[in-house]
This record gives C-alpha cells, structure tokens and sequence, in this order.
C-alpha cells in the first residue's frame, strides 16, 4: 500500500527557505485561514467586542485584519515605498493565489519572503494590541 500526499500548490512558496521559520508558520496558518480572528472566536465564545484592537474601526476576520486595516495598509504602503511596484494582497484569497502562480525567480522569492515577515508583523502587532495594549505604528 502507497500512500499519495496531497501536496498544495502554494507549499513551495510558503516553506521557501528564504522565508523565516517563526514566518513561514503564520504565513502558512494565514493562507489556511487558521488562525483565531475575533469573528472566529465569536461564532464559539461569545465576546464583548469583535471589532479590530488595532483601530477599533470594522469587525476582526482576517481580510480586515491582513489586508485592510489602516495599520496593514500602512505596512504595505511602507513596503511598496521599500520594493518599488510590487502588486499588494487585498484578500486572503489573492495570497492564496499570489504564492500558488509565482515564478520561482530570486525577486519574486526576495518578494515572497516580505510578504511573509510584513503578515507575520501585522499578527505580531494584533497580538500586541490585545494582550500587552500596546500598538505599533508603522
């Protein structure tokens, strides 16, 4: 008996070894879609506030929390300014896409792996804001 792996077609990119360990596990937890937003948790335990802790402006889930918070869109600006034009993410659904059709060139690698250490910042600081109550700004 053979056992056949499933093997994704965005694996290669988020388990590049250009892209850091402590990275790669939430990139690869917000590509899967498993990480605990407020909504999540909300829909198992109710809580008293589902809004953003960063800036309190739209309920938690993970395209607000990614990739339209004024805090991520900071960080993606700052990035674009650091890069030049790159293409930004606007949905967990287009980094899904994003890493699963990239040429494996060096630049897209060197881009791929900022796009991870700039997802796992933006968790870093959510987390910040929620458990020390201290936020950052880019």
């Amino acid at each position: 008996m053979q056992l056949k792996e499933n093997k994704v077609k965005y694996a290669g990119a988020v388990w590049d070894k250009l892209v850091l360990p402590k990275h790669r596990f939430i990139y690869w937890q917000v590509v899967n879609s498993q990480l605990i937003t407020r909504d999540l948790l909300n829909r198992f335990v109710p809580i008293p506030d589902v809004n953003c802790p960063v800036y309190h402006q739209a309920e938690e889930n993970y395209d607000h929390v990614f990739f339209e918070c004024p805090f991520s869109l900071q960080v993606a600006a700052k990035v674009k300014e650091w890069l030049g034009q790159v293409h930004w993410l606007i949905s967990v659904k287009d980094l899904s896409d994003k890493c699963s059709t990239t040429q494996n060139n060096f630049r897209n690698r060197v881009i791929n792996s900022v796009i991870a250490a700039s997802l796992y910042q933006i968790w870093l600081n959510r987390n910040d804001c929620i458990f020390n109550l201290t936020c950052a700004t880019p």
